[in-house]
């Protein structure tokens, strides 16, 4: 009799039409499944974090504000000279001036700072811990390299990265009298410290300031004394002995170089002399044209004229050279006058520079300290928890383990009709079948019977328990299953040991070298000589028989349908022990006589390829399968989060 009949076509259709997507009851198996990975990242990640952060010590911060005020009245090549940014020769800003090394240096010195004084960022100090067996390798490379730097230097470029300055307000040239407000902002792992260290700075920008001021006002000074002595030089070459009306005393082949400066006055009057032959130039280009039209090109009366044009022309020219530069010489000198007077404006230190908010020691707050733990703890469990769903969704795309009922329901399209956690083999009595089923797969048991409703008026139903390979424990699953059936002593039960492979359960009830199936089907023994007792009254075992001597049970299947036919209407349930459908062909032939097939699935060991390829063997025969039972498994978490 074939029992649990499908439709092949039906079922391929809904395998391959089932939707790829992975629902949310999935996730959260497969999470279950993996519990201990997912976790050990969603704790591992938030204690490495406080870790990290317990290495980095917490940095208080200080303010101080410095105010410069700008009179440019009394700084008039200065004023003169910079942009918006205070931009001279140095090209820095006060901002960058506070941040400079010089001033570092000077706050490092004078509050003799140490290496824990200072803050850094989070990654070198981490890097340090473990960069620090390797220090004395690392050291002496870097003095052959760079050569060896001294303390204060190297304080002060560390110092630097944990001072922040800005412009709060901009001083604006355009207007004589303006303010400059910078504030400085400091960090220290020394609460004590991060104060004195912001005034310190700001003492140090002080110094620094009027020092770069006076220098960049003497590079100016030097400067144009360089261009005046340079221009000097060019008038004396020149041999100009007199400038005015009168005879010119410029020699014929004499130039004049003058320098270029963008910011220099362009605008000269021109002197009498200038007027005086640029008149003569332009009434000898008069007289030059009317003789054009009465001489020809090469008449003397016209060559004599054009030729004291060209000496006009140059007389002119030269003129001009002279009084430009003559002119440029006394804008020198002009500038050269202010950028004296800057300068000592500067050395005498007249510019007002003050700080209007010192810098004061910040409040020890334990609430930030614990809250500075909590904010890192929060990130960190949200980074292992996606980390921890990362790697387990990674792990579950890698592993085709059948692990979890939703694994089997996903491959197969199966219901899994029970789950049984792992048993040890101290637990295993097999001489003893009063206590089978076990405490551990009673529940289990008893679901599966429930659902097979096996035991009833009229009922004689065959159930075939068989599994994919071997080691998947479905004997000893189909011996606690017959002796569950018989604990009710009004029911007659027959367990049968089909497996003939591995004759475990005829080993086990002693019966291994008894006359049994195999002897039946072969015309041996007649069924009911190969029907045993067992401990349980109303339960009996047909063993497999002489296994060495069998052949394939193909041949006789004809035998085999009469047998069962015979024996079903003797017994209430008959169990029958398969072996596994992938190990030997019985299994398809057994399902086909069966009423009920089950599978046994070892959780964590038995892969998908192998079940799905068992399936279609049971689907080619045309026998559909009720349920699968989960073996083995195990519950790494509270089982009623399971669900099944």
């Amino acid at each position: 009799m074939r029992a649990d009949k499908i439709d092949i076509a039906n079922v391929v259709g809904t395998r391959v039409d089932s939707p790829s997507k992975i629902s949310f009851r999935e996730i959260l198996a497969r999470l279950f499944f993996r519990f201990r990975i997912f976790l050990f990242f969603a704790l591992l990640v938030p204690l490495f974090s406080l870790f990290l952060l317990h290495l980095v010590p917490y940095n208080y911060k200080s303010n101080a504000k410095l105010l410069i005020r700008y009179d440019t009245r009394g700084l008039p090549f200065f004023a003169e000279l910079a942009t918006s940014k205070r931009q001279v020769i140095s090209g820095q800003s006060d901002a960058e001036i506070i941040r400079s090394l010089p001033v570092t240096r000077y706050a490092v010195k004078e509050l003799n700072l140490k290496e824990t004084d200072i803050a850094k960022p989070a990654y070198k100090i981490i890097l340090s811990y473990f960069a620090r067996p390797f220090h004395w390798l690392l050291e002496s490379r870097e003095s052959r390299e760079h050569g060896k730097e001294d303390e204060v230097t190297r304080l002060a470029k560390e110092l630097k990265e944990s001072v922040d300055a800005r412009i709060v307000q901009k001083w604006r040239p355009e207007i004589e009298v303006s303010d400059e407000l910078i504030e400085v902002a400091v960090k220290s792992p020394d609460r004590e410290k991060v104060a004195p260290i912001a005034n310190k700075l700001c003492e140090g920008f002080i110094d620094e300031y009027y020092r770069l001021s006076e220098a960049e006002a003497k590079r100016a000074y030097d400067y144009l004394t360089r261009q005046i002595e340079k221009l000097e030089e060019e008038l004396k070459k020149s041999k100009i002995t007199k400038i005015g009306n009168g005879k010119d005393l410029v020699p014929e082949d004499s130039t004049i170089n003058l320098p270029s400066l963008d910011w220099s006055d362009r605008n000269i009057n021109v002197n009498p002399v200038v007027d005086t032959t640029a008149k003569q130039v332009a009434r000898l280009e008069l007289e030059f044209e009317k003789l054009k039209h009465i001489y020809k090109p090469d008449a003397p009366e016209l060559l004599k004229v054009k030729r004291e044009l060209d000496q006009a022309r140059k007389r002119l020219e030269r003129h001009k050279a002279l009084e430009s530069a003559a002119a440029l010489l006394d804008i020198f000198k002009d500038k050269r006058h202010k950028a004296y007077m800057t300068m000592q404006i500067f050395k005498n230190r007249l510019v007002p520079i003050s700080v209007v908010e010192k810098a004061v020691t910040p409040p020890k707050s334990i609430t930030v300290l614990v809250g500075r733990y909590i904010v890192v703890a929060i990130i960190g469990l949200f980074i292992g928890v996606f980390f921890g769903f990362s790697f387990v969704m990674f792990l579950t795309t890698l592993d085709h383990r059948l692990c979890t009922p939703w694994d089997v329901e996903r491959e197969g399209g199966l219901p899994v009709i029970g789950s049984i956690k792992t048993i040890t083999k101290d637990h295993v009595k097999f001489d003893d079948l009063n206590r089978l089923p076990l405490k551990e797969a009673m529940s289990t048991v008893i679901q599966t019977l429930g659902r097979l409703d096996l035991v009833g008026d009229e009922k004689k139903q065959v159930v075939l328990i068989t599994s994919v390979s071997r080691g998947e424990g479905k004997t000893f699953l189909a011996l606690q299953v017959a002796c569950a059936l018989a604990a009710d002593r009004r029911t007659r039960i027959l367990l049968i040991d089909a497996n003939f492979e591995n004759s475990t359960v005829s080993s086990l009830l002693r019966r291994s070298d008894d006359k049994g199936l195999i002897d039946s089907l072969k015309g041996i023994s007649p069924i009911s000589d190969v029907i045993y007792p067992t401990e349980l009254e109303n339960l009996h075992l047909i063993p497999s028989g002489d296994v060495e001597k069998r052949h394939s049970l193909g041949f006789y299947k004809k035998s085999l349908g009469k047998i069962m036919e015979k024996i079903r209407s003797d017994y209430d349930a008959i169990i029958v022990d398969g072996s596994g459908i992938l190990t030997s062909t019985d299994a398809p032939i057994f399902a086909s006589e069966a009423d009920h097939t089950i599978i046994v699935i070892k959780s964590e060991h038995t892969r998908r390829e192998p079940f799905a390829k068992a399936l279609d063997i049971l689907y080619q025969v045309g026998v559909g399968c009720f349920g699968v039972l989960l073996n083995f498994r195990r519950y790494r978490i509270p089982k009623i989060f399971y669900g099944n």
